[in-house]
């Protein structure tokens, strides 16, 4: 009896398996074969790309604030090195 029950639970989890795979197959047609599906695949890869620049222009700004930030704690060093200094000289 054991044997059976564990063949039906195998069996139905194998119609999940064709199911999902048929689900996936089908939105692969619309997606490639159709030409809404191929305008929709089109957007999404403008906007894609639009992202990626996006993201590229965000590290690009987020390097420079991080050198001014480095460049600006330099200049204060330097700054109340040079005050520690003369007063230290007085």
């Amino acid at each position: 009896m054991e044997n059976l029950n564990e063949a039906i639970e195998r069996s139905e989890n194998g119609h999940w398996n064709i199911v999902s795979s048929a689900l996936l197959g089908a939105l692969a047609g619309y997606l490639l074969v159709t030409p809404s599906g191929k305008r929709l695949c089109h957007a999404a890869i403008r906007l894609l790309d639009d992202f990626s620049s996006e993201c590229e222009k965000l590290s690009q700004a987020t390097i420079r604030a991080q050198t001014a930030a480095v460049d600006s704690w330099k200049a204060i060093e330097t700054s109340f090195g040079a005050s520690s200094r003369r007063a230290a000289g007085r």
